[in-house]
């Protein structure tokens, strides 16, 4: 059963499911039962099983039999009495005669009618096991996988398939499966039913020899209608087998009864796996999966998908029932995503090729102050696969700036030829880029952020829950509050989230995204929320990043803004790992950065920083940070991490903005950390 393996290693992963339920007090009932439905006959040896669905508000079933069709629920025909409930056997049977049963279901107020008309004949040497019937069903949005089929179906004597039967007439969606000998199951490369199409599975068992009940076994379904695209990677994208990898993709999917399954392969190889071998099947609600480091053992071009199917695999619960088979036996429904296929080789997430793309940048100056951005008027920034830059950007006064020189990446850290004083960092998902830096006249430092440029934008992807951090320089300045965006338009509550506890007034306006990913901003007064304000949105749609300010007005101040789109949920073990950090301080100013670890619990383990005044600091700060999620997730941090800490992680789990300090120390500070 190699090929079945196969597909099921795409779709599926074992997943164990439970019902519980408790007891209550039924009401009485109103009418007699309606007759039972799905009956049905199987024949063995000296014997026949008589199955039926449940029907409800009925207490007990009787079961009538005759030697002809005209069989009814006629007392001198009754066998079964008061049965209480499915399956009922008859072994008062006589071999090769045939035998016509009926059911019918009671309850206090009566009898039901006679159920439909089935029959069996029971021989010598016939069996009344259940059969074991496993089908799989796919589309798929562009190439095929190899060698995986579209139609599958394993009819076998037990969940183990250890003894396949190779000669019963299968049939899926109107097409006759043939039998493959190698892989011990029924396939068809092609006739899958289209999306929404009726999935219809029949499967005839006639040889008594089989060890099974003979007898035609159906069950129908109905295709999905969409089905997930994969976003990172991009094809021809080069990751690093030695660091965690996430792989991200859309929603496409019904919110229940399915789940997705991130299918990573290389050849015959599927990565990642679980105890079975089988890749991890994943919660509907998810949108990516990280893939451990070391976890691939080859080096090379890889395949990545993602599929979506109905709940369920082999000898477990779940799928379509298909009535009167073994337990664990089911039809599965599915699809997979269009191919992705990329590079696996050390050095490539954390290489120089991963920031190949386009860029949008924001970069604040403190203190003198400036800030600089991606010109619209030019397009984004550009980096190749060597990492050399092009392109324009401009500065708060207007001055056209050519980019130049050529980014590398080592252990995770990026470093440029024309400037000894930068270092940045790229998150696990490739899409923001956070780096500081020394201005040339050694009083200014810089925070810069690069944000990946996506396919296509629309108004959609900025609804939701975002965290907004602001940074204000010169000065020590920090706002922070929770912005909505539905629809085109934003809203901010009234807050006291600010470095000295003043109070904002509630604002709102109307906000706009170009293909290119550049947000623009408006107030309801036709004002910007800040003066030339101007925004881009990552790839990955769950980060945005501002700049703010214009000369002159006020006091010649700039801001830098990052906006998180907040998560469904948050747990403090999704900080656990490694961080790179870029940090800016105004007292000085100054620039802090490096590596920080950060436990299952909130609590920092390890830190290793720098500061652009030279000094390092190496011991973490004590205390474990907690989560509010009152309203949306933030993580507020010990005092004695730092003075009025706060922070939030982006929907991907991979950014975290934090803005911290106040009055008493006149200093305030942005920190933006990048999951390793």
């Amino acid at each position: 059963m190699k090929s079945l393996k196969v597909v099921l290693c795409i779709i599926f992963s074992v997943a164990l499911l439970a019902a519980c339920g408790g007891s209550h007090n039924s009401p009485a009932p109103t009418t007699a039962p309606s007759a039972p439905q799905g009956v049905s006959a199987v024949a063995g040896d000296g014997q026949v099983t008589i199955a039926w669905n449940t029907v409800s508000g009925a207490t007990a079933y009787n079961v009538y039999r005759d030697t002809t069709s005209g069989v009814t629920n006629t007392p001198g025909e009754l066998i079964g009495n008061g049965v209480a409930g499915s399956p009922y056997i008859d072994n008062t049977v006589t071999n090769d005669t045939t035998y016509y049963y009926v059911v019918t279901a009671l309850n206090s107020l009566g009898e039901s009618g006679p159920s439909a008309v089935v029959n069996a004949t029971p021989a010598a040497g016939a069996s009344s096991t259940k059969p074991y019937i496993a089908a799989t069903v796919l589309t798929w949005t562009g190439t095929p996988v190899p060698g995986a089929p579209a139609l599958q179906v394993a009819v076998c004597t037990n969940s183990t398939c250890s003894t396949p039967i190779t000669d019963a007439q299968v049939m899926v969606g109107g097409t006759t499966l043939v039998y493959n000998g190698a892989n011990s199951d029924y396939e068809a490369l092609t006739g899958a039913p289209v999306a929404n199409g009726t999935v219809s599975l029949s499967v005839g068992i006639t040889n008594t020899g089989d060890g099974v009940a003979t007898g035609t076994y159906t069950a129908s379904g109905t295709q999905f209608a969409t089905f997930p695209t994969v976003t990172v990677p991009v094809s021809g994208e080069t990751m690093d087998p030695t660091k965690n990898e996430t792989f991200k993709w859309n929603a496409g999917a019904p919110t229940s009864g399915a789940d997705y399954v991130v299918g990573i392969m290389n050849g015959p190889t599927f990565y990642p796996t679980n105890s079975n071998n089988n890749p991890l099947e994943l919660p509907t609600s998810s949108t990516q999966y990280t893939l451990p480091a070391n976890s691939t053992t080859i080096n090379g071009v890889y395949t990545v998908f993602v599929g979506i199917a109905t709940k369920g695999i082999v000898g477990q619960t779940g799928g379509i029932s298909i009535p009167n088979t073994a337990s664990g036996s089911g039809l599965w429904i599915g699809g997979i995503s269009a191919q992705v296929q990329f590079t696996m080789q050390a050095g490539g997430s954390g290489g120089t090729s991963s920031l190949a793309g386009s860029w949008n940048l924001n970069r604040l100056v403190a203190n003198t102050p400036s800030w600089e951005r991606t010109n619209v008027s030019t397009g984004p920034l550009t980096i190749d696969s060597s990492g050399t830059l092009s392109g324009t950007s401009v500065d708060w006064t207007g001055v056209t700036k050519a980019a130049s020189g050529t980014l590398t990446v080592s252990g995770g850290i990026i470093n440029s030829s024309t400037d000894p004083t930068f270092q940045g960092a790229v998150d696990s998902g490739g899409t923001v880029v956070a780096a500081t830096s020394t201005k040339s006249n050694n009083v200014d430092v810089k925070m810069g952020m690069l944000v990946k440029q996506g396919a296509s934008y629309s108004t959609s992807d900025m609804d939701g829950t975002w965290q907004l951090y602001d940074f204000e320089s010169p000065g020590a300045y920090w706002f922070r509050n929770t912005m909505t965006i539905t629809n085109g338009s934003w809203g901010l509550p009234s807050s006291t989230n600010t470095w000295d506890g003043s109070t904002f007034s509630a604002t709102n306006g109307t906000i706009s995204i170009a293909a290119t990913g550049i947000m623009n901003m408006t107030t309801s007064s036709g004002k910007g929320p800040d003066l030339s304000i101007q925004c881009a949105m990552d790839s990955g749609k769950t980060v945005a990043v501002c700049t703010a300010g214009t000369p002159g007005t006020p006091a010649d101040n700039v801001d830098i803004i990052v906006l998180v789109k907040a998560p469904s949920s948050l747990l403090l073990a999704d900080m656990a790992g490694t961080w790179q950090m870029n940090q800016i301080r105004t007292m000085g100013p100054i620039w802090n950065r490096g590596t920080m670890t950060f436990g299952s619990t909130g609590g920092i383990s390890s830190m290793s920083l720098k500061a652009s005044d030279g000094s390092t600091y190496t011991t973490p700060p004590t205390g474990n940070a907690t989560i509010n999620n009152t309203s949306v997730d933030v993580i507020t941090a010990p005092t004695a991490w730092d003075e009025n800490q706060q922070c939030s992680v982006d929907a991907d789990k991979t950014v975290m903005v934090c803005t911290a300090g106040g009055p008493t120390n006149g200093d305030s500070a942005i920190t933006v950390l990048l999951k390793q």
